[in-house]
């Protein structure tokens, strides 16, 4: 039988280890791979926290999108809702295909570089989109925003390779935590650039940045991050444009063996539906509920950002003892207080210290989260579970943002009504967390492994023992 993967990567060294040692920081789950992963992470960021959450949606909404007579910006709103739903709907349907690229062809760090080249391209020339272009500023949206959620499912997949199951949670939450400085980082240079250069042109500016960040934080990525798992066989009759949906078919019908991971993949779409209703509108509730200036809104995302590392340090620190799924538990109870909390705000200091648990506890589901699916992914199938993570979460996006268009639409709801309605999707997946069974999971995942492994031993001992051909 094959040896365990796990061995040879607690003994690799480079001199970015030895430095590390000699500095006193080394733990044996750091290695080559672990790094150049989270520096991707660490790039990424830019991406969700500028890009989305401020960036687009203050420039796009009201600068782009020529406003209404009366001077409401609904249409912008509209734009850019439509603009989230398009991309998120053609990675649900991209994400049989990412995952069957990511486990059949051994080349997931390759497929990661043109996702990371399509993001940059596109963050550079939305610099370029003018107020009143609006179909520009729209379509480089969409497809940079795609080209970012192929990367996450990419990345993704490898954590099952780079970490043994006793230091995935660690892993997850060290990546987390590097990914929420490199966006404390942009976002910062971002509000200063705002501050500088006043009106659109800052945004422009901004988009520049974002892309030229992303840019020179990915190349360490490609320096460390190597690929190890070999890639799996096709049979005949199959191919890459349609094993993705055969095998997710299979899937299905071997639901039983991974019955833990679909159910959290269901909890997890529910929960990050909540989620979303802050992350898509964390640069129009500064200004919708208490009318904050460019500069005030930039400083409250910085403070927010800091929470959001604090939050996936502690984690990090005592997600193993506790547990990941009693780690994702104790957040989403902290979600669910948090938001029933922010629905009665009256003061803007009340919004302060609100938005101080919402970083704490959107860095730390986040981190944990991820390293609950690593959990329950057997190493030969984490391209494709990992894409079923990444449908969920796209069906979150449209879940939540979906539920925020009826709120404000058809009933009318303030955003203090729809961000206290956001609650109930905390308080749903808390309550069906309590029906995962860490352990039923793991064990799942690693029968799945060694069944895979003794499956591969099989195929090459009857290989090298066969005749040769004549």
């Amino acid at each position: 039988m094959p040896s365990d993967r796990s061995a040879p990567l607690t003994h690799r060294s480079s001199k970015l280890r030895a430095f590390l040692k000699r500095m006193g920081f080394a733990p044996y789950w750091l290695n080559d791979e672990v790094i150049g992963w989270a520096m991707f992470d660490f790039a990424n960021q830019a991406f969700t926290m500028v890009m989305i959450t401020v960036m687009y949606q203050d420039y796009f909404i009201n600068h782009v999108v020529p406003l209404t007579v009366d001077g409401k910006n609904d249409p912008g709103k509209r734009l850019w809702e439509t603009c989230n739903m398009t991309a998120t709907a053609a990675l649900i349907v991209l994400s049989p295909l990412l995952g069957a690229l990511a486990d059949f062809t051994g080349k997931k760090r390759a497929f990661l570089f043109v996702t990371y080249v399509g993001c940059v391209t596109a963050n550079l020339l939305l610099g370029f989109v003018y107020p009143g272009n609006v179909a520009a500023g729209m379509w480089l949206f969409i497809v940079g925003y795609i080209f970012f959620g192929a990367g996450e499912n990419f990345l993704n997949a490898f954590l099952p390779e780079i970490s043994m199951q006793k230091d995935m949670g660690k892993v997850s939450a060290f990546s987390w935590t590097i990914a929420y400085c490199g966006s404390l980082i942009s976002m910062l240079v971002a509000v200063l650039i705002v501050m500088i250069v006043p009106g659109p042109a800052g945004y422009r500016w901004v988009s520049f940045w974002c892309g030229m960040y992303f840019l020179l934080a990915g190349i360490p990525s490609f320096m460390f991050l190597k690929e190890h798992k070999q890639p799996e066989i096709l049979l005949p009759g199959q191919s890459l444009a349609t094993i993705g949906f055969q095998r997710m078919m299979q899937t299905f019908h071997e639901m039983r063996q991974y019955t833990y991971l679909f159910r959290f993949f269901v909890i997890a779409m529910i929960y990050t539906a909540g989620m979303q209703v802050v992350i898509f509108y964390a640069g129009t509730i500064t200004k919708e509920l208490f009318h904050f200036d460019q500069t005030k809104s930039g400083i409250f995302l910085l403070v927010m950002i800091l929470s959001g590392v604090l939050g996936t340090v502690v984690t990090g620190l005592f997600q193993d003892r506790l547990g990941t799924k009693w780690t994702v538990m104790l957040w989403l109870a902290v979600w669910s207080v948090t938001m029933i909390v922010a629905g009665g705000m009256r003061h803007e200091w009340q919004f302060w210290i609100v938005g101080n648990f919402v970083g704490l506890a959107m860095g730390a589901l986040g981190s944990s989260s991820r390293a609950m699916a690593g959990l329950f992914s057997p190493e030969h199938k984490s391209g494709e579970f990992f894409g079923f993570y990444g449908m969920a979460q796209k069906l979150a996006v449209i879940l939540g943002l979906g539920t925020q268009f009826v709120l404000g639409k058809w009933l009318h709801a303030d955003f203090k009504t729809s961000i206290g309605a956001s609650a109930v999707f905390f308080v749903a997946g808390l309550l069906l967390m309590f029906t995962i069974s860490e352990r039923g999971g793991r064990i799942a995942a690693l029968r799945a492994t060694r069944r895979f492994r003794h499956r591969q031993w099989l195929q090459q001992h009857v290989k090298s023992s066969s005749p040769p051909a004549q």
